[in-house]
């Protein structure tokens, strides 16, 4: 391991679970999800080991209760927030960890996420709407998904412009998911196994991506709300070779013919991709496309 190539001295792993709903007519949509659990996993670079991980539990401000889906999708009652921290208290707390961790110990580091939803979208947009002002290492990241294609793009499996989910970056390592998907400290925890392998196999993260001062979700058209028209949308059937082979890349949709090697890639398709646990806290995803 190179590890005087890596930028910093460790990766500080998040990623966020929020409030949502699905259906015709959803309580939650992307405009008003809420952060419920901001989990975080810390690896050590030059250990390339996992050195600590905490978990915090969030209060959201703008809803009474979670649905259904929610609590299915996630695990999180709401009982379980009722004396839970609000957004502000939860940021407050991560940043004096930071401060303890690395600031204190003239330590470096990097969070680094699982693809762009959890910083650009969910934390950038609700942080805005409730005027809480972010400290600066939340617009500097490394997306795993990004780091995964450095190694692994030239795969036949990887197409051109397709990113893998955390699942298949799992299977493509030889890797076994472990805890229950949708838990953020769990995929927190499965997101650290991928890194620490990639690290093992000699990657390095040395540039990571940048988010501007004064980027806007709201204003990016490739993050749209799909429950606004849901109309539009009809369910893909749940484990068919046709939801097998859709792949997202910021909203955009790409479908793998099971009967051809060629992609139809088609920008005025979107896609949603919700995932239900099964028993066994497997994946069963719930696709819903059209155009819009």
């Amino acid at each position: 391991m190179e590890e005087l190539r890596n930028t910093f001295s460790h990766l500080v792993v998040i990623d966020f679970e929020a409030t949502c709903d699905q259906g015709d007519n959803p309580k939650v949509t992307r405009e008003t999800q809420e952060i419920i659990e901001f989990p975080w996993v810390v690896i050590d670079l030059a250990q390339g080991a996992v050195v600590d991980q905490r978990q915090i539990y969030v209060k959201p401000e703008w809803s009474s209760g979670l649905t259904d889906f929610c609590v299915q999708l996630t695990g999180i009652t709401w009982e379980q927030l009722q004396n839970a921290p609000s957004l502000l208290e939860a940021l407050a707390e991560f940043d004096a960890y930071i401060h303890e961790n690395f600031s204190q110990k003239g330590k470096t580091f990097c969070i680094l996420t699982d693809g762009e939803w959890d910083l650009k979208v969910c934390l950038l947009q609700e942080a805005k709407k409730k005027c809480i002002e972010l400290a600066p290492y939340f617009f500097h990241y490394f997306d795993l998904k990004n780091e995964f294609l450095q190694t692994r793009g030239g795969h036949p499996a990887w197409h051109t412009g397709h990113k893998p989910s955390l699942r298949q970056m799992i299977d493509a390592l030889g890797l076994q998911f472990t805890g229950r998907s949708h838990c953020g400290l769990d995929d927190c925890a499965n997101i650290a196994n991928v890194v620490m392998r990639l690290l093992a196999e000699g990657h390095c993260f040395e540039s990571p991506e940048e988010i501007p001062q004064d980027y806007d979700p709201s204003l990016d058209p490739t993050y749209r709300d799909f429950n606004k028209s849901p109309s539009l949308f009809y369910r893909l059937p749940e484990g068919s070779q046709q939801e097998t082979n859709v792949v997202v890349l910021r909203g955009k949709l790409f479908i793998s013919s099971p009967s051809s090697n060629n992609n139809t890639n088609n920008t005025n398709l979107y896609l949603l991709c919700r995932t239900a646990l099964d028993n066994h806290g497997g994946a069963d995803r719930r696709v819903l496309w059209g155009t819009v």
